[in-house]
């Protein structure tokens, strides 16, 4: 979701769409998960009833039905227009930015601490940089910082990932840790909501290191320039051992 949908937004709705009908359906037709699984097709055997077969069969037939007109309404919405060339966005103030071919963008760390090999993380979605190019920093510090200014585009339900635009076009995830989701908001606190607009160096989250470790997680710092795909080149800046909060450690090339 965070690779495509921060992105792409016309796909996310159409793809509301269609969850919501096929919910619907399953709503009216009372069908029961027996089991619980990884999301998506393999789930379809919790379906299976031993005294009710039809269930199993309405899930399918609404499975099909939640593609079918996901599809269609992705179909009809479009997607949105790639920049290219000068790029064009708005500040807070609602004044226009021109950005030329050729520009480079620099990314600042978000939290004090020592930068991280990327391909040495646990995690092999965010190893593989699957949702755009990511630096990782082992946090010293309790506080995550806005990295630019711009404006919060998503703070996840369990507070471990905030997303920001930024005045430059740069659409950055800030993930905290790694499975972090699992400690359901345990352990952080947010201070922004989605909508806000902020300043480089406003406080975006406290999480608590020690407690994330503790609880036998990484606490590792991550930040995903999950539009890179918009960019010429992004590229990292920094391997150091002693990163602050405002040190470039990375750079998009438009």
């Amino acid at each position: 979701m965070y690779g495509v949908t921060l992105k792409l937004k016309k796909p996310f709705i159409a793809a509301m769409i269609g969850g919501a009908i096929s919910g619907g359906i399953l709503n009216v037709f009372h069908v029961k998960a027996y089991g619980m699984g990884m999301p998506g097709l393999i789930a379809l055997p919790g379906y299976v009833s031993a005294h009710d077969n039809a269930n199993f069969i309405v899930a399918i037939i609404a499975s099909v039905i939640a593609f079918v007109i996901a599809f269609a309404a992705a179909w009809l919405l479009g997607f949105e227009e790639e920049r290219t060339g000068d790029l064009q966005n708005e500040t807070d103030g609602g004044e226009k930015q021109n950005i030329q071919a050729g520009t480079q963008i620099k990314i600042v760390a978000p939290v004090s601490g020592k930068a991280v090999d990327v391909t040495s993380l646990a995690d092999q979605t965010f190893a593989g940089q699957v949702m755009g190019q990511t630096t990782a920093i082992k946090p010293s510090s309790n506080e995550i910082v806005a990295p630019f200014d711009g404006e919060i585009t998503l703070v996840a339900e369990t507070k471990h990932a905030v997303g920001i635009k930024s005045v430059d076009g740069i659409e950055l995830l800030i993930h905290l840790g790694i499975d972090t989701v699992e400690l359901q908001g345990k352990n952080f606190i947010s201070h922004v909501k989605a909508g806000d607009h902020i300043a480089q160096g406003d406080l975006l989250m406290v999480m608590d290191v020690a407690a994330i470790k503790k609880a036998g997680y990484d606490p590792v710092v991550l930040s995903i320039v999950t539009n890179t795909a918009d960019y010429l080149n992004v590229i990292s800046t920094t391997t150091s051992d002693n990163i602050v909060v405002g040190d470039n450690v990375a750079a998009a090339i438009s």
